[in-house]
């Protein structure tokens, strides 16, 4: 008799327990749905302060996680519970369907809004607001105002970009034919020193050892405005700024040049000596003017060098140069 009722108290005992447990399940899971319902009032009021999509993209996962907590519950809600669960399960999935709003795919809005806009409403009707709390017409309005100010932004950038892109390839065109334009008029002047020396020797070798006035200076005037010509040419409208410092280096070499010449010509209209029977390559001004030419020759030789060694990192500077940045929307 007294075992019976051992084992019958038992019994009751383990009944007990499991029917608190059943019960604290319960309300553990009703607590849950309602936790589920209040999250999704939150979420509610992060969209509607949210200023980025990145600040969506945050509560939308956080609307997945909580959808995925409360579908574990549902098969333990009673039916009003389970329907009423089931209604925030969906506006928690059209909330977290935004996880993939970014700046690539705003577009997408277009379609999530309709799905987002009818399952909150369903949720969230004015007699269930509170006073003060965002609902669901400002959720929606928000993520309005961030897709399309982003679609702004996005639309301003990729018009500035288009022109840097635009103007990159038009100074890439530029930076060539100026290179060439460049590189033709060091042809044209290496060809006039060349002339000019043949000249010169000449002028050297003359069998009655004399050279008149009138013939020297036109050479060297002649060979002067030659020179002017090509530096000219090579001032020309467009220099690129990458290449600045070496293409000044260049011509101011040339400048020495032409200078050196205005001063010879000058010497030549100042000496009396040489209006007659006059072999300039005795005189003292020639031994002036060919040390100032050779001096030119040799810095000439290394500014043109210079130059060519700074090509490619003239036109690398055009072509890494730095594009206008996609904005944050």
């Amino acid at each position: 008799m007294v075992v019976a009722l051992a084992v019958v108290l038992s019994v009751s005992a383990a009944v007990y327990r499991a029917y608190r447990e059943r019960q604290q399940y319960k309300a553990h899971v009703v607590a849950a749905f309602v936790t589920a319902d209040s999250r999704l009032r939150y979420t509610v009021a992060r969209l509607d302060a949210a200023k980025r999509t990145a600040e969506v993209r945050a509560a939308a996962q956080d609307a997945a996680a909580t959808s995925d907590t409360l579908g574990e519950m549902l098969p333990d809600l009673g039916d009003e519970e389970a329907a009423r669960a089931r209604s925030v399960q969906e506006a928690l999935d059209s909330v977290g369907a935004l996880v993939v709003l970014n700046a690539d795919s705003l577009n997408q809005w277009r379609e999530l809004r309709p799905t987002m806009a009818e399952s909150l409403d369903a949720v969230m009707d004015e007699s269930s607001q509170v006073v003060g709390v965002p609902g669901s017409t400002e959720a929606i309005a928000s993520v309005d105002k961030i897709v399309n100010r982003g679609r702004a932004k996005l639309a301003a950038w990729k018009q500035r970009s288009a022109q840097a892109r635009a103007d990159q390839r038009a100074d890439l065109a530029a930076f060539d034919s100026y290179v060439d334009e460049m590189e033709a008029q060091a042809k044209t002047y290496n060809s006039m020193r060349d002339e000019t020396a043949a000249q010169i020797d000449a002028m050297r070798n003359d069998s009655s050892n004399t050279y008149y006035f009138e013939p020297t200076r036109e050479l060297f005037s002649n060979a002067m405005q030659d020179r002017v010509g090509v530096r000219d040419v090579m001032n020309g409208p467009y220099v690129p700024a990458e290449s600045r410092a070496q293409h000044d280096r260049l011509v101011g070499v040339l400048n020495d040049g032409i200078g050196g010449m205005s001063q010879l010509l000058g010497a030549l209209d100042d000496n009396q000596a040489c209006y007659g029977d006059c072999f300039l390559f005795d005189q003292p001004l020639w031994a002036d003017f060919q040390a100032s030419s050779d001096s030119v020759s040799e810095h000439y030789r290394a500014a043109y060098n210079a130059w060519v060694a700074s090509l490619d990192g003239a036109r690398a500077g055009i072509e890494d140069r730095p594009m206008p940045q996609k904005p944050v929307v």
